[in-house]
This record gives structure tokens, C-alpha cells and sequence, in this order.
């Protein structure tokens, strides 16, 4: 450890060897990020689909991108620029029954709770959509990932609906896996926590680069 003693006005100012508040630094922004993924935030999801067509959006939801978020709420997508009408709503597809099952695609495979979505691409299953969960007719956009039997290797359907009736992907099977992103959305405390432990590196360096009055002394 080096102790600097600064003279004119500064006494007794003893600084770590910068490796120290490095580490500090880094593994207090670490905890920042570990803590805050395990409560409620918003998330910012998207996918390009086979055609070119892109999608993209917000929610708010508990868990981390890396496992599943659940208690999906708030949710806001954008197709080709133009936005989904809404309120929408996170429904769960609850008619998967394995790769060699058959697919459903009447109301009663739709739950208004449950649905989850993930960074791991295969394991997503949302159905972001306007309407009832009981009534599929009364949906008029939409945009989905869902657990799907389309054969051997490829158990993942999605689809996009704009409310003009152009639909994207009109048969299921063209999932893009590489395609799909979803990440953390960082809440204002947690940038000021980042900025906080950058403006502590930052002053640990202007004080060890300092070289008018200091004496450097090692123990």
C-alpha cells in the first residue's frame, strides 16, 4: 500500500495503490448490476425476421435475461417503424406438447398470465398482442415467440401482424435464433452508481499523477 501526503492545505491524505479502487470500483458496479437484475425493471427487446423485417420494443418484468422474466406488463413493440396499437398485452402459448405434438390455434392454448421471455433464444414464449386472450379474433396486431412443432431442430415459431393487416411470416418455421436480442434496460441509479465509481477512478489518478507538494513514501 502507498501512503501520499499532499501538502499546501491537504494533510494526512492517504490514497490505495490503484489496483485497490480499481477492484473496488469494478466489483461495486458488479453488485450494482447482480442486485438490480433480480428486481422489476424494463427490458428492450429485438428481431429481424428471415424476410428483413424488423421488430422491436420495451417491457417492464422480474427476472434476468439470462434465466426468464415473468409478470410481463407494460409492453410497447414497433414493426418496421410503425408502432403496435394497443394496450397490449403478454399472453402465454399453453398448446406445445413436444416435438411430435400437435400445434393449437383456438383461444383455449392462450393464458393471459405466464408468458416469460429470455435472451436464450430457445426457450422464449410470449405472445405480445391487443384483444382477449379468450377471443384470437379479436386481435388485430401482434408479435410472437412461441414453443411451436415444426419438426426436428426447429421448435420455435414467430410472427408479426401490423394492425394494416401486413403479415409477417405467414407460415411458422422461420425462426432466426442469432436473430433475437433482449437486455436490461439500466435504471437511473444504477448509471449514477456507474458514474459515481468512474469519477472515484478518475480522482485516484489525478491524485497519483500529481506531483506538486507530494511525496510518495511505499510501506
Amino acid at each position: 500500500m502507498y501512503r501520499l501526503i499532499l501538502s499546501r492545505g491537504w494533510a494526512n491524505i492517504e490514497v490505495w495503490h490503484m489496483k485497490k479502487p480499481v477492484a473496488a470500483v469494478v466489483a461495486a458496479i458488479s453488485m450494482v448490476f447482480a442486485a438490480g437484475a433480480a428486481h422489476a425493471a424494463e427490458f428492450m427487446f429485438s428481431y429481424t425476421f428471415d424476410t428483413g423485417d424488423t421488430v422491436s420494443g420495451t417491457f417492464d418484468g422480474t427476472g434476468t435475461v439470462g434465466t426468464e422474466v415473468t409478470n410481463i406488463t407494460n409492453v410497447n413493440v414497433v414493426i418496421d417503424g410503425v408502432a403496435l396499437t394497443g394496450p397490449l398485452y403478454a399472453y402465454f402459448y399453453t398448446g406445445y406438447t413436444g416435438p411430435n405434438g400437435s400445434n393449437c390455434g383456438d383461444s383455449s392454448c392462450f393464458s393471459g398470465s405466464g408468458a416469460f421471455a429470455s435472451a436464450n433464444p430457445a426457450i422464449n414464449n410470449f405472445v405480445f398482442a391487443n384483444g382477449s386472450p379468450t377471443d384470437i379474433g379479436s386481435r388485430t396486431n401482434y408479435f410472437y415467440i412461441i414453443p411451436w412443432t415444426n419438426g426436428p431442430g426447429n421448435q420455435v415459431a414467430t410472427q408479426g401482424l401490423q394492425a394494416d393487416g401486413n403479415l409477417i411470416n405467414l407460415y411458422n418455421g422461420q425462426y432466426v435464433p442469432a436473430n433475437w436480442s433482449l437486455v436490461e434496460v439500466p435504471e437511473p441509479a444504477t448509471w449514477a452508481m456507474m458514474l459515481f465509481g468512474l469519477g472515484c477512478l478518475g480522482a485516484s489518478w489525478r491524485l497519483l499523477r500529481r506531483k506538486p507538494g507530494a511525496a510518495l513514501a511505499a510501506n
